[in-house]
């Protein structure tokens, strides 16, 4: 029985959309389970194209595929972006690059050599099993389309995480804001230290205002400046933006953290004596590789504006001069090239055509 006021010919004129008469629709279970066997078919990538709507098959609803985002109050499923594995490196990577914290509060640690590296090798291995163990749950629990929903319409504009919840998908939300709190106080704690020591080392002497602070020693100017930074990434609003641009700074932190172990260990530096029973130089070359790597798989223009901030930092404090010389390690290199070629002249004696 039809609601619809429509005439006999009105109804044989009728059209469906093109999707219908060119697809079978079926109803699927958005959320069957671990039993259902379903991460068998979630276990292969299925990237897609920006601006894409799948089709929905969830909750009893259907869907189209388009490009066209006017149609967001009609119960589609859409991928507002293009992704690929790299566009998801660089939007998860942020999330675990709070394992230097440790290292930028040494000086409030009660003994920085036993604390650093216990904790963290714990923090690494505590937050892999949690992501990797929720990434294999979520693709044995979550049919396919309902797991690349954009904006949640396949589960009635909420997360998929929260509908999983028990007891309540309040549960997700008030975890979600003080574990964001938890992070951005971490960040305001450790970040102002940090740029603090530089200061006041004067490796940078443009930064040597923020060394300035209380007299019980909090970094006041370093903290505005980095509250500052802060709300420049909150005023941008969008985490798809932002995460890149973090992901290629901390890569390249660690990339030259890395690249530091490994020259000093090999110019046998007599100050670096790292006393963990692991630690081998070739791990850190092969940490400033992946590193490396990884900066250019993710996006190789904000590779090269990061690199080309980092290198006239370099020239900048190289033309100036720091007031208080810790070493360079590119001089460190000339030296031992130096040492290398004239213990070499002594292993016999010099050629006529080679006299200078």
């Amino acid at each position: 029985v039809l609601t619809y006021s429509l005439t006999y010919w009105e109804l044989l004129n009728a059209t469906c959309s093109e999707y219908f008469t060119l697809n079978n629709v079926t109803e699927l279970q958005g959320i069957p389970g671990v039993a259902s066997g379903i991460l068998i078919e979630n276990l292969w990538n299925s990237y897609t194209a920006g601006g894409a709507r799948l089709e929905k098959s969830s909750l009893g609803s259907v869907g189209t595929l388009g490009s066209e985002r006017a149609e967001r109050s009609l119960p589609y499923v859409y991928s507002d972006i293009a992704t690929s594995f790299t566009a998801l490196v660089g939007i998860f990577f942020p999330s675990v690059t709070g394992i230097m914290a440790g290292s930028n509060r040494s000086g409030d640690l009660k003994d920085a050599q036993k604390s650093i590296p216990i904790g963290t090798i714990m923090a690494i291995t505590t937050t892999s099993l949690v992501y990797l163990s929720s990434v294999v749950l979520f693709g044995a629990c979550v049919e396919g389309t309902v797991l690349r929903d954009k904006f949640g319409e396949g589960v009635n504009g909420n997360l998929v995480v929260a509908t999983l919840a028990w007891p309540s998908p309040w549960v997700i939300v008030i975890g979600s804001f003080f574990s964001t709190c938890g992070a951005g106080l971490q960040s305001l704690t450790g970040a102002p230290r940090l740029l603090q020591a530089i200061a006041k080392d004067n490796v940078v002497p443009f930064l040597q205002v923020f060394g300035h602070g209380k007299a019980n020693g909090e970094p006041t100017w370093a903290l505005l400046l980095t509250a500052c930074i802060a709300e420049i990434g909150i005023i941008i609003a969008s985490l798809d933006v932002v995460a890149p641009i973090l992901s290629m700074f901390f890569l390249m932190c660690y990339m030259f953290v890395n690249l530091a172990c490994a020259v000093q260990t090999l110019l046998r530096t007599p100050n670096w004596r790292p006393r963990f029973k692991y630690y081998h130089w070739a791990l850190s070359f092969l940490g400033m590789s992946i590193c490396l790597s990884l900066m250019f798989i993710s996006s190789w223009y904000y590779a090269l504006v990061a690199m080309t901030i980092a290198g006239m930092i370099y020239k900048y404090i190289e033309y100036r001069g720091a007031e208080k010389e810790w070493g360079d390690g590119i001089r460190g290199l000339s030296l031992s090239a130096a040492r290398f070629a004239l213990l070499r002249l002594e292993e016999g004696p010099p050629h006529t055509k080679n006299w200078r």
